[in-house]
């Protein structure tokens, strides 16, 4: 009788197990099924999953594997939920930034008063939120680098995005034993421009503004498209070359690069626009002197004015366009500090960036436009560079 109870036990708890992996099989089936994954038309690095419940963010590496997930939920609804490392009540009250870029989605948005902690406060270009990190509302937490751990732990934001540099490991290891949900925005590590503003379809979930991020979004990719169609009708493709020389090496944008593609879109002739780097090109001066030296146009020297570019290196002079003086840099919007809105707002705006190399290049293209992030580079400047 012991025996036979035995073994009816172990067949009812074979049963009540069997039941259980279908019931959870079945319920993660529900899950998948009720998930509507957003299309993203340029983006490869994050991804949105919506449910009538909740919001997956996923967000990857370059090599495709997934870096971290957040859950946005309403109500702090726990039944059913898939995993992630984070789940956070919808929509946050309470933001902290560690790069220029994530301000400039968040006032894209509407949302900078969300912004309680920031890195790098003194580089900031917004008006708004000078006054507030003046007033004390926002908290600096240091910078990716280096950050403010005490500071952040004390502001307890309901979510820190940070810039997804590897480096910054332990500080995410810290915020998440702390509690502190952290999503990194590796935006930069797209190859293509409008995937990087399309990042603030990402934004946009933790503020429950996700219509408004699609209707800029659109707007903004129809303005850079009209202005590359228009860019192909000119004749005249005039060379061109950016960056400059830093430690003996010269960072030059690959052909399948953001910024590559937009130089082609401008309608200039690049010289790597044939390569196929996805990233930076490696050089030394001298293959820059050898195969650019006569280009018509430079654009982005790490330099405020001519006086500056002449004494970095004695092999400058040789260049056309510092000759001609056709050298320009996205340093007209400048802070009191030297530090300037491209790399804030900028991310927002790929189709004033594109339009102001296009009225650079080609002046007919746009009568009576004044370039909004770039300038010709004066003789002198009263601004310093931080090297």
């Amino acid at each position: 009788m012991n025996l036979k109870k035995h073994k009816m036990k172990k067949i009812l708890i074979f049963l009540f197990v069997l039941t259980t992996i279908i019931s959870c099989g079945n319920n993660q089936n529900k899950t998948k099924k009720d998930l509507n994954t957003k299309n993203l038309d340029y983006a490869r690095l994050f991804q949105i999953d919506n449910n009538k419940n909740y919001t997956l963010i996923t967000t990857r590496k370059k090599d495709g594997t997934v870096y971290n997930k957040i859950l946005l939920v309403k109500n702090e609804i726990k039944k059913d939920l898939p995993k992630a490392d984070f789940i956070i009540n919808k929509p946050v009250k309470s933001i902290g930034v560690l790069s220029s870029t994530h301000i400039g989605f968040l006032v894209a948005l509407n949302s900078e008063n969300l912004i309680t902690g920031c890195a790098n406060p003194h580089r900031i270009y917004n008006k708004q939120l000078q006054s507030r990190i003046k007033n004390g509302s926002i908290v600096n937490i240091g910078d990716d680098m280096k950050c403010n751990i005490e500071s952040m732990i004390s502001l307890k934001p309901d979510v820190i995005f940070t810039t997804g540099f590897e480096y910054n490991y332990n500080t995410k290891k810290i915020l998440k034993k702390a509690g502190i949900p952290f999503i990194p925005i590796s935006e930069w590590k797209e190859s293509n421009i409008l995937g990087r503003t399309e990042w603030v379809k990402l934004f946009a979930a933790f503020v429950n503004k996700q219509k408004l991020a699609d209707s800029i979004f659109k707007e903004t990719t129809s303005r850079y498209n009209r202005y590359k169609k228009l860019a192909k009708t000119f004749k005249n493709k005039p060379t061109i070359m950016w960056g400059s020389n830093f430690k003996g090496t010269w960072y030059m944008p690959g052909g399948k690069s953001y910024i590559g593609q937009m130089l082609v879109d401008a309608g200039s002739n690049y010289y790597f626009s044939k390569d196929t780097t996805k990233g930076s090109i490696q050089l030394n001066i001298e293959n820059v002197i050898e195969n650019m030296q006569d280009a018509d146009f430079w654009l982005a020297p790490s330099a405020y004015s001519i006086s500056e570019i002449k004494k970095q290196d004695k092999h400058y002079h040789i260049f056309k366009s510092l000759k001609t003086r056709n050298v320009f840099n996205y340093d007209k919007r400048m802070n009191k500090n030297g530090f300037n809105d491209y790399w804030e707002s900028g991310i927002m705006h790929p189709d004033i960036i594109l339009k102001d190399i296009i009225h650079i290049l080609h002046p007919e293209a746009f009568k009576n436009y004044n370039t909004f992030y770039f300038r010709k580079i004066p003789e002198t400047s009263k601004y310093k560079r931080e090297y």
